[in-house]
């Protein structure tokens, strides 16, 4: 029988004080997502059949009895209509496009921050039990968006073939994703944002650095003012090698902190090394390693990072990426069990 970690009362200010680069009181832990099969278990309730709201509650509940300082919900339903994607294990990043030339963007049905409701995250928040944070993020970044849109070979050429209708793409979808994530702000409901936005490889970039500062770390740095405008802290997911980019989203667009490390890229003891104490490193035991290695080895290395940004502070304790259904639970149980016995 796996057992769950024991919960433990949530104090939001312990992870705002990994964000700010200061020393937590006790070890925080930090995960994008958790599959629906550990929502299930550990909340003994199916998901089959809930209603948005009914989701959220049930992830707030999980978060909290795991152990977490916050919980995470989309802003709003806005999303960037795109084309039928088939359903599956993985598909290619030109599926569904929909924009190709200057006529099918005057065409697209650009949607709207205001068309939208947000009132939910009030809601959810009276939900939540006393000193639980409630981040935001909006369903895409705009990368991945601008991606869904054109696909990603699609972009490369029309770079080439028509750098303005790039950019007439990029300030679409940023206006429309800044927008979306004020209007959340607006909320005093909300405690902090992400922006997940993968922006590489393995081995590079996707697109060339520059064309990032050109068109898209605008509204990255746009949107995380807006955080620190309200006094709220903004964190970035990006998945890939960011070693060229590191420096814009440290000094120029100014991220809180970063989420998302792979061995294979750079292992996080490594990360957490070259970047503490400019910026927070988040998660970082790899999701593959989560998977395969035996709990004893989990749990030697969740341990080892606790113990090695136990002085610095600027760490949270989680998986490089998020925690899908491949992950054996009590691989991911005993990762999280080993912040809550360090307390």
């Amino acid at each position: 029988m796996i057992l769950r970690p024991q919960k433990r009362r949530p104090d939001f200010r312990q992870l705002a004080k990994v964000l700010d680069k200061k020393k937590p009181d006790r070890p925080v832990l930090f995960e994008l997502f958790v599959c629906d099969e550990i929502i299930e278990q550990v909340t003994e309730k199916t998901l089959k059949g809930k209603s948005d709201f009914e989701r959220n509650c049930a992830v707030v509940e999980t978060y909290d009895r795991l152990g977490y300082d916050y919980s995470l919900v989309a802003t709003s339903g806005l999303k960037f209509k795109t084309g039928q994607i088939e359903a599956k294990a993985s598909f290619s990043l030109n599926d569904g496009a929909v924009i190709t030339d200057r006529a099918s963007f005057d065409k697209y049905p650009w949607p709207d921050a205001k068309d939208f409701e947000y009132s939910h995250l009030d809601r959810l928040k009276n939900e939540m039990p006393e000193g639980m944070g409630l981040l935001v993020w909006s369903n895409d970044g705009p990368l991945e968006s601008v991606i869904r849109l054109v696909g990603y070979e699609n972009l490369c050429y029309m770079l080439y073939d028509d750098e303005e209708l790039v950019a007439d793409i990029f300030e679409q979808v940023g206006k429309r994703t800044y927008e979306d994530y004020k209007k959340a702000l607006e909320r005093k409901a909300v405690d902090g944002l992400v922006v997940g936005d993968d922006w590489g490889f393995n081995t590079q970039t996707l697109l060339p650095a520059d064309v990032y500062r050109k068109y898209l770390f605008p509204w990255h740095k746009k949107i995380v003012a807006l955080a620190h405008e309200s006094g709220r802290q903004a964190i970035l997911h990006s998945c890939g090698r960011y070693d060229s980019v590191i420096e814009d989203i440290i000094e120029d667009i100014g991220y809180d902190a970063r989420h998302s490390y792979e061995d294979n890229i750079v292992p996080v003891e490594k990360a957490y090394e070259q970047l503490s104490p400019r910026i927070a490193v988040l998660g970082g035991i790899d999701v593959n390693f989560l998977a395969t290695a035996p709990v004893e080895e989990i749990v030697k290395r969740a341990k080892n990072l606790l113990t090695m940004t136990m002085d610095k502070g600027g760490y949270a304790l989680g998986s490089g990426n998020s925690i899908p259904a491949y992950v054996p639970a009590d691989h991911y149980y005993a990762m999280i069990q080993t912040a809550l016995k360090m307390n």
